[in-house]
């Protein structure tokens, strides 16, 4: 059920959508021989989100990136041609290249040094091969997550930057109403696997499936 998606590391992932035929990839970083993208969607502005390094291994001539509006700086320093780019704000739906977007609420409510809400930076739900698909970004539980709806959500694992603990992961996921969680961005640079199967065990009893993608790095 999750086979389009696959996790290269961090908040990157690479989504094939089958019709429309694309190549998606989420704030790009650790790209090793990827396939060239179709559309990126960026959610904030720190490095090993927006890396103008990672971006251009997977750019191409027909790439289309979406990024908050907050960003519009640091993307114009990688991107030049700005008709590339779709600038979006939380609240906002587009469709491009054919899959519907909306972006979402991502900040912290406890460490809010790291992704304050003032800051505007975004979650994403998507819509690809028929299912609604929420990639998080990087978030701890928020009271927005009840409006998701999604079929698969994808949240951050960690504790340091995102959320406060793995069962505060697991309340945000419910909240979002989808039947099968994917955990991300953990075992870099906060969370471990023990986290992830820790995650997996709670939701389950609770009755939703949980993929736990193995990171390429």
């Amino acid at each position: 059920m999750t086979d389009f998606i696959k996790w290269i590391t961090q908040a990157c992932l690479r989504i094939k959508s089958e019709e429309p035929s694309l190549i998606i990839y989420t704030d790009p970083f650790g790209i090793e021989n990827e396939e060239e993208a179709d559309l990126i969607l960026i959610t904030h502005d720190h490095y090993d989100h927006l890396s103008g390094e990672n971006i251009k291994k997977v750019l191409g001539t027909n790439t289309q990136i979406v990024v908050p509006l907050v960003c519009k700086e640091k993307i114009m320093e990688v991107i030049e041609d700005e008709n590339k780019i779709t600038f979006i704000e939380v609240g906002q739906s587009y469709e491009v290249k054919g899959i519907a977007i909306r972006a979402v609420p991502a900040y912290n409510v406890v460490k809010t040094k790291y992704h304050p809400k003032k800051k505007k930076y975004v979650g994403y739900v998507i819509t690809v091969n028929g299912k609604k698909v929420y990639i998080a970004g990087d978030t701890e539980e928020i009271p927005e997550m009840e409006d998701i709806n999604s079929d698969i959500s994808i949240l951050p694992l960690g504790q340091t930057y995102t959320m406060n603990s793995v069962n505060e992961a697991v309340s945000a996921t419910i909240k979002t109403g989808c039947s099968i969680a994917i955990p991300y961005h953990f075992g870099t640079y906060e969370g471990n696997m023990e986290d992830a199967k820790k995650y997996k065990k709670l939701l389950e009893k609770k009755g939703i499936t949980v993929n736990i993608l193995q990171s390429e790095k």
